[in-house]
């Protein structure tokens, strides 16, 4: 396994990335990896590394505004991963099978990704928080957790203009341009942003193939935390790789 950190641009905002190269001689699938509202690639780097070695490349990177990456948070943030997409598909072949995932905001955003870019064959979410869910009251949470660096939280944003593309926008329209898509989705019974039951509420009746694991114990932040939650990715990605390579 290589491991390089990169930089690459988004409408002139320079961005920060972290390739993790796996060198064996097996079938391979580029696995991009999304951090949260406030959160930073390193944050990611455990569940790279053991994605990484179990037969996949893996590209992390910060969000405008975020980490080591120029620029503030507002609207556009999305493009920001459709770039990082295009970016590390232009290192490899660009026929190799793409899954895309994420902690919260990355989760959520991944889900928008998919219907965008090609060769896309998985999409996994951790703790994400559909945008119907955003109260004005959930939003205000969030902001407060920002300014407070809970967890180590830190973000350079345009407050109004962020919200407003979650206002602007439904993930639950999106998920209907991604029928039979593979999700992957992990949750807590307790997050305090996301209620379980708004999950269940949008994604339960889609016909995407779906894996949900809950769990009840931990928070809304836990994905970071918990090694048993990289058994699970690395189980899941692996199997939807090795069967775009079959069929």
């Amino acid at each position: 396994m290589e491991i390089e950190d990169v930089s690459f641009s988004c409408n002139d905002i320079e961005l920060s990335g972290k390739l993790y190269t796996n060198e064996d001689n097996i079938n391979k699938s580029i696995v991009v990896l999304s951090h949260d509202l406030g959160g930073k690639k390193e944050w990611l780097e455990k569940k790279a590394i053991a994605i990484c070695k179990s037969g996949n490349h893996v590209f992390t990177f910060d969000f405008r505004g975020h980490g080591k990456s120029d620029g503030m948070a507002n609207y556009e943030t999305i493009y920001d991963l459709y770039t990082a997409i295009d970016y590390v598909q232009s290192l490899f072949s660009l026929e190799l099978p793409v899954i895309l995932g994420g902690q919260c905001m990355g989760g959520l955003f991944s889900f928008h990704a998919a219907a965008k870019r090609k060769n896309i064959i998985g999409v996994f979410g951790m703790s994400i928080t559909p945008e119907w869910v955003m109260s004005p009251e959930i939003w205000n949470l969030t902001i407060q957790n920002m300014e407070e660096h809970k967890g180590g939280h830190n973000v350079r944003m345009d407050t109004e203009r962020l919200r407003q593309f979650f206002l602007d926008h439904d993930v639950r329209e999106i998920i209907k341009k991604l029928p039979g898509l593979p999700i992957l989705l992990v949750h807590f019974e307790k997050d305090e942003i996301s209620p379980v039951e708004s999950l269940i509420k949008t994604f339960l009746h889609t016909c995407c193939e779906k894996n949900v694991f809950i769990f009840n114990q931990g928070q809304h932040t836990s994905p970071y935390l918990y090694n048993n939650i990289n058994e699970i990715l690395v189980w899941w990605i692996n199997q939807k790789k090795e069967r775009w390579y079959s069929t």
